[in-house]
């Protein structure tokens, strides 16, 4: 039932949404409840929705349409990085393509596990995972083009300098990935399904974007050999 203010300007009841609602199936509940509330609604009263299942909806609607918007400006600030870094109009193009390429293959990877675990993802969940693979996967391949830039002045085959890199710099990437997957499937222990949602799709896509740099990135550089460091092109010393 309704419990009344003292003035009896306004009132306040509760409603009980079904726990294992999450994700798209938890917004479009919401929804649906605002749009009866709305038609059954008198004139002159204002009728409002909160609580901890609306504020989650509420949280998954202000990410609506911003996947795309959020994607661009992710890539731009690692563009900017990745130019003041390297100091080259070229090689920046090489890991942010394959990072672009590691995100859109873990919203796949995500949409799949989806269907497999039961759990859903919503707008922010893909928001903030873009974010994590973009950014992990950044400093993945700065690390990784780092280390071959130093052996391209120690072997006059790019080829060979750049086994070596992945070879040196292979271990200390994957701890590190490792270590925040880990702490990421912590989450799958959490009350709240969206929580869950997140710390299971974020783990995934920092796997994901790891495999993308050490498979992907090293014969991407192996096919443009040195001059990808154009004009600040690394010589044997």
């Amino acid at each position: 039932g309704l419990i009344p203010a003292p003035d009896g300007a306004a009132a306040i009841g509760r409603l009980d949404v079904p726990a294992d609602l999450n994700g798209s199936a938890l917004t479009e509940y919401i929804d649906g409840l605002r749009e009866t509330a709305r038609a059954q609604t008198p004139p002159g009263l204002v009728l409002q929705i909160t609580g901890g299942p609306a504020f989650g909806a509420d949280i998954a609607d202000s990410f609506a349409g911003a996947d795309v918007t959020l994607l661009a400006v992710t890539a731009l600030v690692v563009a900017v990085l990745l130019i003041a870094t390297y100091r080259s109009p070229v090689l920046w193009l090489v890991p942010l393509l394959i990072i672009g390429f590691a995100d859109r293959t873990a919203t796949t990877v995500g949409t799949a596990l989806a269907r497999v675990t039961g759990l859903t993802f919503d707008g922010s969940t893909a928001g903030i995972t873009s974010v994590l693979v973009f950014g992990a996967g950044t400093n993945y391949a700065l690390l990784l083009v780092s280390r071959y830039r130093d052996e391209l002045h120690r072997h006059r085959d790019h080829r060979a300098a750049l086994r070596v890199a992945v070879r040196r710099a292979g271990p200390a990437i994957l701890a590190s990935n490792i270590t925040v997957v880990l702490a990421l499937l912590v989450l799958l222990w959490a009350t709240l399904p969206n929580t869950r949602s997140l710390g299971l799709l974020a783990a995934a896509g920092l796997l994901v974007a790891v495999a993308f740099v050490l498979l992907a990135l090293p014969p991407a550089l192996a096919l443009c050999g040195r001059k990808v460091f154009w004009p600040f092109i690394p010589s044997v010393d």
